[in-house]
């Protein structure tokens, strides 16, 4: 009997020295693979929200657009910005070259077709000394031609949708963005 209880004993002691080894020798590897899985989303997540700089908007003009509209419907007081708010649609971006001076002509929907620009569009002008100037022409009023606008600057667009960490949502629009640039017209 006391055979048979040292044989039990040493069968118990045995599985809980196999099943303990197995324990330590799996719990570091799963250590490690959750610190590895842990610090590479952290990189990638940095990587994509680092602010924007006023030199990555100048080599990127579609970029610089992307601010410009988002601060437009994100920031200002002219309530038809809003309605280019369909970032799936995205935008269409027309340049115009005019008397010397440049109009970004925005339209919602970067697959608009011309039966759809009905109604005049929202636009930006981008002066000299970097300076944003927004207009819309506003449908609901007696006066006739009616501009509405609104002045910033790209450095106070720069800053604001840093602050607000957008930058990741704003290097996005880009995807979503069609420009076409228009030959020089005389008036």
């Amino acid at each position: 009997m006391a055979k048979r209880a040292t044989i039990i004993g040493l069968i118990v002691s045995a599985i809980i020295l196999i099943f303990g080894f197995g324990m330590v020798t799996i719990a570091p590897f799963n250590k490690s693979n959750t610190q590895s899985h842990d610090s590479h989303p952290t990189a990638t997540l940095k990587k994509k929200n680092q602010p924007l700089s006023m030199a990555e908007l100048n080599r990127n003009p579609k970029l610089k657009y992307s601010c410009i509209i988002y601060f437009g419907i994100k920031n200002t007081t002219i309530q038809r910005w809003q309605e280019l708010d369909d970032f799936e649609k995205g935008w269409q971006v027309e340049i115009y070259h005019r008397s010397g001076k440049t109009r970004f002509l925005v339209w919602p929907d970067r697959h608009i077709t011309s039966q759809e620009k009905q109604l005049a569009p929202n636009w930006f002008e981008i002066q000299d000394n970097q300076h944003v100037i927004y207009h819309s022409f506003e449908v609901h009023t007696s006066k006739a031609n009616e501009d509405q606008s609104y002045e910033t600057t790209e450095t106070h667009i720069l800053k604001q949708i840093n602050a607000s960490h957008k930058a990741r949502t704003v290097r996005k629009m880009g995807l979503h963005m069609t420009i076409v640039n228009r030959k020089a017209t005389a008036q």
